[in-house]
């Protein structure tokens, strides 16, 4: 019988967390876990133990032994959550690395599971970009299973905090990596990563992640991203600086309600609700990129070379190096001077290269690009007269570029200076660059803007196109919409009646983000011939009430209410203390009824002044009509406008499909085309073939009589004749016994050629045409692979039969000379 097991439950707690009995170091991780639920505080002294010596706790969560390792990961999950920030802080270092190469893999579900809760505790005490950092060393792991769990640790992180608390570009590095991995379980743990990342950053993932991946992997993200539902999700967790951060916020808002004025707090959470919408840009995630140093050595020499094609083939080469997201910021003075001239080129192709090369330069660097506007806006406005489509787009798309990144200020002039340019395509263009501008620019332009802007557009409503005439009327109308009909009066009045119906219908229709600061004109003219109103007629009351108040009242009938009782209308709306019977509102007369009734003097004024004004009223009500009938015309063009986008997505995606049938059907053809012409080539192959054999043939008969003339008194190769035997009496006689050896030998020499004319397998016949004509005969071996119900095939099939038919009559011959 054996003895009982000692008692281990009297040996200190830190004794025991390390004892090499595994049950021992299991009561002693489940001992922790339930002092640190039943803690009164964070510095309750269960915590002190791992405090002390975060090494224990590394020790634990690696325990050799699963059952005991699964105790001490839960006690851990227990250690972080009850035991907040410091615990966090002092075991991050030491204890993620342990997790994520010995727990995050283990077999057991409740390990694993019990780990990921201990990296999601650390995330929220924490900040989510160290968790992260330490989880990623773990993606080069050797096991396949480790980098999946490390994988599927990363996607649990970034489903339940989010992009914008867990930084996305450290997992973004890693993802062309785990797609080329060779376990399939890596791959699928990555594509449920990206989905993951893709929900809550949107097509930014996209721009990042598609340009290194390869084309099959693209296509099944993008159909794994089909099956994402609209809207961004909304993050399960929060960190703890959120939590407390939306705590005081939520006191604020207590607090406002009780009446308590709280300063800032409304604007703190429109700021915090801003932040949280905002879209993630995938500039800020991007790695700058040093453009120039991927130019060509020779680019200054290639894109000033008199032919065009290498000027053209050079800018092609320079457009890919600046196809990337970010640019670093670096000094492109002489890139953008050399840019400047190739805008002037005679050639269609080196000026559309070149505005698209400024595009993405403008994209690259942004708000950095504005230094070299004032170079490339005069050369790229002057281009504009081309009116090919394909080169017109680029240039506009360059401008577009150079206004985005840079100050209204830096375009006017230049703008308004070409606006009186000679070409009347330049003008056009011009003016429609400009109205594209105004819709966008933020506020008002400067006052001398306004002016040369306005009396350039005024001016060119004379021109003799109707083209530059309808585009100064728009760029009238915006700036009208800009400033407003009063600011703008001055410059109308300067325009002909016969030009104002055009600018007003597309002043109707024009929208744009700059308002101006002062009122609309019809508002304050309302306004003021209102308040003017209300002033004389309220003079005027006052005025006809004093004199009524001297008078006597007539027949000496009393008030019948008292005149030192103030009605509750007129002590709500002022302060200020009515005169006690001096009131000419609360005066009663015999005359009329209406006194009877106590009105406050700015309920009357406000009544009277409606009802004195019916020219406003009915100006009022025609604006109003005016604005359902803008309403509903703007209904209707949006509804339009849906059905028409709905029609070119329906031509786009038919489109595409005829697109896709007839590449099919030019790969069907360009394989058939080939087929046919390796069958027309291995036919003259085998052609030619025959007849260098024909012709072999044919020489080793001739040799064969030339050597022995009795060949010829032989049958001539008939397959049904028999072969003749030489007659018995042919004698031969002493004189002849030389010459009879002589015939013996050559008939043997002649016996050896002829039996290498035999029909042999493929790699004999290479060999036996090896010293003549080895290529023709390795082309010929390969024809029987045509199709047996080829014509061709069969008739060269028979020919060789007939061949191999006459090459063993022609042994057999031979065989009777050698017997003779």
């Amino acid at each position: 019988m054996s003895e009982e097991e000692p008692d281990y439950s009297q040996l200190p707690l830190d004794e025991r967390l390390v004892h090499k009995v595994w049950k021992v170091r299991k009561g002693a991780y489940e001992e922790l876990d339930t002092e640190f639920q039943n803690s009164a505080s964070e510095g309750a002294e269960c915590f002190q133990l791992w405090l002390r010596n975060p090494e224990l706790v590394r020790k634990a969560v690696t325990d050799n032994n699963v059952v005991s390792q699964e105790a001490a990961i839960s006690a851990l999950v227990s250690f972080l959550q009850y035991g907040g920030v410091s615990a966090s802080n002092r075991t991050l270092n030491s204890v993620v690395p342990a997790l994520c190469d010995k727990a995050l893999s283990s077999s057991r579900t409740k390990t694993k599971q019990k780990s990921i809760d201990a990296l999601l505790w650390y995330t929220e005490l924490g900040t989510a970009g160290p968790v992260i950092e330490l989880i990623i060393p773990s993606l080069s792991a050797r096991s396949p299973r480790s980098v999946a769990s490390a994988v599927s640790a990363l996607n649990e992180i970034y489903k339940s905090f989010g992009c914008k608390v867990c930084p996305p570009k450290l997992a973004l590095e890693q993802l062309p990596k785990l797609f080329g991995h060779a376990d399939r379980k890596v791959r699928e743990e990555a594509v449920q990563l990206s989905v993951t990342l893709r929900s809550y950053m949107g097509e930014a993932f996209e721009a990042l992640i598609f340009p290194s991946l390869k084309p099959i992997q693209q296509k099944d993200l993008s159909k794994a991203f089909s099956k994402i539902e609209g809207g961004v999700p909304t993050p399960t967790r929060l960190l703890r600086s959120q939590q407390i951060r939306q705590q005081q916020l939520q006191e604020q808002q207590a607090g406002a309600a009780e009446g308590v004025d709280i300063e800032g707090g409304d604007i703190e959470m429109k700021d915090a609700d801003s932040e949280e919408s905002k879209p993630i840009d995938p500039y800020d995630l991007a790695e700058p990129v040093r453009v120039l140093a991927n130019l060509p050595s020779d680019f200054i020499q290639r894109v000033s070379d008199p032919k065009w094609k290498e000027r053209v083939a050079v800018l092609e080469e320079v457009q890919k190096a600046f196809d990337v997201l970010r640019i670093k910021n670096e000094d492109f003075s002489d890139f953008v001077r050399i840019l400047s001239k190739c805008l002037a080129d005679a050639n269609l192709q080196v000026v559309t290269l070149t505005a698209q090369t400024i595009l993405e330069l403008a994209n690259g660097l942004r708000r950095d690009f504005e230094r070299y506007v004032s170079s490339l806006i005069g050369p790229l406005l002057e281009r504009t007269k081309e009116k090919k489509k394909s080169v017109s787009d680029a240039l506009n798309a360059a401008l577009d570029a150079c206004f985005k990144y840079s100050a209204f200020s830096e375009i006017c002039e230049p703008a308004v200076r070409y606006m009186s340019h000679k070409t009347p395509q330049i003008k056009i263009e011009t003016c429609k660059f400009l109205v594209r501008c105004l819709k966008e620019v933020p506020r008002p332009p400067s006052k001398p803007h306004i002016d040369s802007i306005m009396t350039t557009a005024i001016h060119l409503l004379d021109d003799s196109q109707v083209q530059v005439r309808s585009a100064a009327s728009e760029v009238i109308a915006t700036m009208m919409k800009i400033l407003g009909e009063r600011a703008s009066k001055p410059y109308v009045s300067k325009i002909e009646h016969r030009h104002m119906k055009k600018i007003e219908d597309i002043y109707a229709n024009t929208e744009v983000k700059a308002k101006s600061s002062s009122p609309k004109p019809v508002d304050s003219e309302v306004s003021k011939r209102t308040l003017g109103s209300r002033r004389s007629n309220q003079s005027s009351r006052i005025s006809s009430s004093h004199s009524s108040s001297k008078r006597p009242a007539i027949g000496g009938v009393p008030s019948l209410r008292k005149p030192d009782v103030p009605s509750a209308s007129s002590s709500s709306s002022s302060m200020i203390p009515a005169k006690r019977g001096g009131s000419p509102i609360k005066m009663t007369t015999n005359t009329s009824k209406m006194n009877l009734n106590s009105r406050s003097l700015r309920s009357v004024n406000e009544s009277n002044s409606v009802q004195s004004n019916p020219a406003e009223r009915r100006e009022l009500e025609d604006l109003r009509k005016e604005k359902e009938r803008w309403l509903k015309e703007r209904e209707q063009l949006e509804s339009s406008l849906q059905q028409q986008i709905a029609i070119n997505e329906k031509s786009v995606t038919k489109i595409e499909s005829l697109s896709s049938t007839v590449e099919d059907f030019k790969a069907k053809f360009a394989s058939l085309s080939v087929a046919s012409k390796s069958k027309d080539t291995q036919l003259k192959r085998l052609q030619s073939d025959l007849e260098a054999a024909k012709a072999k043939i044919s020489a080793f008969e001739n040799s064969t009589i030339q050597r022995d003339p009795r060949m010829s008194m032989l049958p001539n190769f008939d397959l049904k004749s028999p072969v003749r035997s030489p007659p018995a009496d042919v004698g031969f006689n002493g004189a002849n016994a030389a010459s009879s050896t002589s015939d013996a030998n050559s008939s043997l020499e002649l016996n050896r050629r002829i039996s290498g004319l035999s029909i042999q397998p493929t790699s004999e016949k290479e060999n036996l045409y090896e010293g003549s004509n080895s290529t023709t005969s390795k082309l010929a071996s390969g024809l029987y692979e045509l199709d047996s119900n080829d014509d061709s095939w069969k008739r060269a099939a028979e020919v060789t039969n007939q061949l191999k038919a006459r090459i063993e009559q022609m042994k057999a011959r031979t065989r009777t000379l050698s017997q003779m």
